[in-house]
């Protein structure tokens, strides 16, 4: 048993230096080509388990994480594989092949989460925190607002934060994903320094904390929601309702009379014709009426209440992952590094109107040992 970890990674490292030295061989396009898309591929399947997901001790953390699971030590030669890449061709690897894959993969995970969709998910993180070293300055200014922030860290942001997506891991993997998304957005900070991150990383920080809103809310807004879609029905021009009270006023309006004007091409002058009434639409409307969709009966079905009773259910189960992922815990570990990033008095201005924050601080501030 001691003989087999030995031999596999014997064979894991013998693997890993023969793909590199065939990258060099067959140049960038062939290389990205036959290994780099396969690569990226293999990366996902790093975390599609729930053995993979589970963490490990702080002696083997081998992208420096916070939190550190198994499937990093399995990822770690294959993101080797992907850097030499970058070490070999230089940054537009980067551009034109890392960065639509990202965006791609995590626009997919927000269509639809299966668990391939998810171990994607975290493996594009986790690939964007290894490759935001080796971007330059000028590279990473000019690609920072997009597709770093906005098609990256803010889509998957709006992902974990979501009510409606059921991760196929549970809190598992959201929690991961969350602690994955604030090591990047520490890497950030750190690369740009104090300054910097005062003026281009509000927004970021804003959308992080902004997730802990979404924590521990009230489940009961069924009347509500009935109220605001019948209220917004109701304002929609081409909704049932807008529809018949159109109706009505245009059958008000048959008994008025009108008077048709006219202007002479030649003279220029304005001619006014004899008071006239409105041809009646009543047969039109009556045909229209029969025939549309809009105005078809409602017909009560009874597997309506089954279906709310489990969207009830799901909703509950979402928020709990919610509830469990955007802990005291993270919120506290964010807000004390970035108080150290870029300012006290500048993250007070930024995280406004977030009472759980700042109760969670206050039970740390008062119970230190708790």
């Amino acid at each position: 048993s001691i003989e087999e970890p030995h031999s596999s990674n014997l064979l894991s490292d013998s693997a890993v230096e023969s793909i590199i030295y065939l990258q060099l061989k067959l140049g960038p396009v062939l290389g990205c080509k036959y290994f780099g898309r396969h690569l990226l591929r293999m990366l996902a399947l790093c975390y599609v388990d729930d053995e993979q997901l589970q963490l490990l001790s702080s002696d083997k953390n081998p992208f420096k994480t916070i939190r550190p699971v198994r499937g990093d030590l399995n990822a770690k030669k294959i993101i080797d594989c992907l850097l030499s890449l970058i070490q070999n061709y230089g940054e537009q690897i980067i551009l034109l092949v890392y960065f639509p894959h990202l965006t791609e993969t995590i626009r997919i995970a927000n269509h639809r989460l299966t668990i391939r969709s998810e171990s994607a998910l975290l493996s594009c993180i986790v690939l964007l925190k290894c490759i935001l070293p080796y971007m330059s300055d000028s590279t990473l200014m000019a690609q920072l607002t997009d597709p770093i922030k906005n098609r990256t860290i803010h889509s998957s942001l709006t992902l974990l934060s979501s009510s409606s997506v059921h991760f196929p891991s549970f809190e598992r993997a959201r929690s991961i994903c969350a602690y994955r998304v604030l090591d990047i957005l520490f890497l950030l900070s750190l690369r740009l320094g104090y300054e910097s991150t005062r003026l281009y990383m509000n927004d970021s920080i804003r959308a992080f904390f902004a997730c802990f809103q979404s924590t521990h809310e009230p489940l009961d807004d069924t009347h509500p929601r009935t109220n605001s879609i019948i209220n917004s029905s109701i304002n929609r021009p081409n909704s049932p309702t807008s529809l018949s009270s159109h109706n009505t006023n245009a059958s008000s309006m048959d008994g008025d009379e009108y008077c048709r004007i006219t202007i002479d091409s030649i003279t220029n002058s304005y001619k006014i014709d004899s008071p006239a009434k409105p041809r009646s639409q009543s047969n039109k409307q009556a045909r229209s009426t029969s025939h549309s969709l809009l105005t078809a009966p409602y017909v009560e079905d009874d597997s309506s209440s089954s279906s709310t009773t489990t969207n009830i259910h799901t909703r509950e189960s979402i928020q709990q992952e919610i509830d469990a992922t955007f802990t005291c815990e993270l919120a506290c570990t964010a807000f004390v590094q970035f108080c150290r990033l870029c300012g006290d008095q500048h993250m007070n201005s930024l995280v406004t109107r977030n009472d759980t924050i700042y109760a969670w601080k206050a039970d740390l501030t008062s119970n230190p040992d708790g």
